[in-house]
C-alpha cells in the first residue's frame, strides 16, 4: 500500500487535476467532471494507485507511456487523501474538492446559479494552471450557458 504522502509528491509531478466539461442532447443537459490523470512510462505505480483508489490504466496510442484516470467520487476521494501533502497542486486541488462538493449535493441540480459555480470552477483551475506556466494558453475554452 502506497502512503497518501508518496501518491502526492508522485501526483505533484506527474499528475494533472481537471474540471471536463461537456454538452449533451443539442445542448440541452450541460456535464461537469471531477478528473484526475497520472502519466508515466513505468506502469508499476500506477497499478498500485489503482489498485487502491481504482480508476482506469491505458497505454497512449504512440508511445511507451501509461495513463491513469479516475473520476467523479473516486477522484475526490484520492484528491482529499492526497491533498494535506501537496506543494504544487495545492491550489488547484483545493478549487477542485469544492467544486466536488457542489457536484455531489444533488447531481440533478441544474440551477443557473449552480451551473455559474461549477463554471467558475472550471476556469479557475485552468486559471492556476496558466499562472504557473503549465498550461496552453491556445487550449479551447468553451462556453458555457448559464440556463
Amino acid at each position: 500500500m502506497l502512503s497518501a504522502e508518496y501518491i502526492a509528491g508522485f501526483f505533484d509531478g506527474e499528475g494533472c487535476i481537471d474540471i471536463r466539461y461537456r454538452t449533451t442532447h443539442g445542448g440541452k443537459y450541460q456535464r461537469f467532471e471531477l478528473r484526475l490523470t497520472i502519466s508515466q512510462v513505468f506502469r508499476l505505480p500506477l497499478d498500485k494507485i489503482a489498485e487502491q483508489w481504482g480508476g482506469s490504466i491505458s497505454p497512449r496510442r504512440s508511445g511507451n507511456i501509461h495513463y491513469y484516470v479516475v473520476t467523479g467520487k473516486q477522484a475526490n476521494a484520492l484528491l482529499t487523501a492526497i491533498r494535506p501533502h501537496l506543494l504544487v497542486k495545492a491550489d488547484e486541488a483545493d478549487i477542485a474538492l469544492s467544486f466536488y462538493k457542489l457536484t455531489s449535493k444533488n447531481k440533478s441540480l441544474q440551477s443557473p446559479e449552480t451551473i455559474k459555480l461549477k463554471a467558475t470552477a472550471f476556469y479557475d483551475i485552468r486559471q492556476a494552471r496558466l499562472n504557473k506556466g503549465v498550461a496552453s494558453k491556445a487550449r479551447k475554452i468553451h462556453n458555457i450557458n448559464y440556463g
